[in-house]
């Protein structure tokens, strides 16, 4: 797991981490997120590599609070992305894990964001129930990857999300072509 900083662009203090995952294999070297991961989805690894990811990250997060904490250097509440693969839509075990390790390691919910992908929209009205289920449960949500060609922006008034993250390739054109600005 690698956790990448983001950083609120008003302040340029650190606002939370997102957790991604990367794999340095002996033999291959870097391999790209989105093939060992699309494998994993493939063949429905991705759902215990979830609960180790939630697992790990939960931890790992905790103890990075207590060390700033203990340093005086955590003045603002931070947040911990951790991305929802399609397939942990139906694991029944999910908020189970996220639940309990929160808990287990007295990381409040509001400071869990769960992201998903635009592409899992087209799951259908089952999507909004696990949205309302994740708010419900105190986590925050997020839209990853909006504008990859997937939902309409008429569709986000359906969504009790809490943060929409733009695809890069929906805004790359904005700063060439006057038209898409």
């Amino acid at each position: 797991v690698h956790y990448q900083p983001i950083v609120e662009a008003r302040t340029g203090n650190i606002a939370g981490f997102e957790a991604l995952m990367r794999w340095n294999s002996e033999d291959r070297g870097m391999v790209r997120p989105d093939i060992f991961m699309g494998i994993a989805e493939e063949t429905s690894l991705i759902v215990p590599i979830g609960h180790w990811i939630i697992q790990r990250t939960i931890r790992d997060f905790a103890k990075l609070k207590q060390n700033l904490k203990a340093e005086k250097k955590y003045a603002n509440k931070m947040f911990l992305s951790i991305n929802v693969a399609v397939k942990q839509f139906n694991d029944p075990q999910l908020f189970k894990i996220l639940n309990a390790t929160a808990e287990y390691y007295s990381v409040p919910p509001d400071e869990i964001k769960l992201e998903i992908t635009e592409r899992v929209l087209i799951q259908g009205t089952f999507v909004l129930e696990w949205i309302k289920k994740a708010r419900k449960f105190g986590y925050s949500v997020a839209l990853d990857d909006f504008g990859t060609g997937y939902s309409s922006l008429s569709y986000l008034s359906n969504l009790d999300v809490n943060n929409l993250k733009i695809d890069k390739s929906f805004v790359d054109k904005m700063l060439k072509d006057p038209k898409s600005q």
